[in-house]
């Protein structure tokens, strides 16, 4: 290789597989605000993210993958965001407050992902029920995480175990 190939290959920006999938999450999120996930298309996906169907199927099999993985990504975002709001240190009935003002910002931050979750998911098969049966159980975990502090133990919440049921 000559040094004036090597310099103009070095000189490339070179964008990280995670770059990519990161694009293209957001363009599927912008393509959901734009026309919900329904109406939506990859072609639609690509062009909010900037790139190319190629690169969209190498990193998800379809429209519906990427729409799970979004969600995925979304739901980890605002179990996290409630768990930052709440102040274990507050009396019990502020931390409960803050939690459900931080959910529902979340759910407000993004209202048309939030109806897609609600209208679209449920109809998406089994994969889709995998990733809701998750993010129950997420949840669980969070409000068992959440209430299990001296002051909710004191008011008389206990924390419970959740059941393990197979359906």
């Amino acid at each position: 290789m000559t040094a004036a190939h090597h310099e103009v290959v070095s000189s490339e920006t070179v964008t990280a597989p995670a770059e990519f999938r990161r694009r293209l999450l957001e363009g599927m999120a912008a393509a959901i605000r734009e026309c919900g996930f329904r109406d939506s298309t990859v072609a639609d996906v690509v062009r909010h993210a900037r790139t190319s169907r190629r690169t969209f199927y190498e990193h998800f099999p379809s429209k519906q993958a990427c729409f799970i993985a979004l969600l995925q990504e979304a739901n980890a975002a605002m179990a996290r965001q409630i768990a930052a709001a709440v102040d274990p240190r507050v009396p019990w009935d502020a931390q409960v407050r803050q939690a459900i003002e931080a959910w529902i910002a979340a759910a407000q931050s993004d209202l048309a992902l939030t109806l897609s979750w609600i209208r679209d998911l449920p109809s998406l098969g089994a994969e889709a029920r995998h990733l809701q049966r998750e993010w129950l159980e997420a949840f669980i975990v969070l409000i068992q995480n959440l209430s299990d502090t001296p002051g909710l133990r004191a008011a008389g919440v206990a924390r419970r175990r959740a059941s393990s049921r197979s359906c």
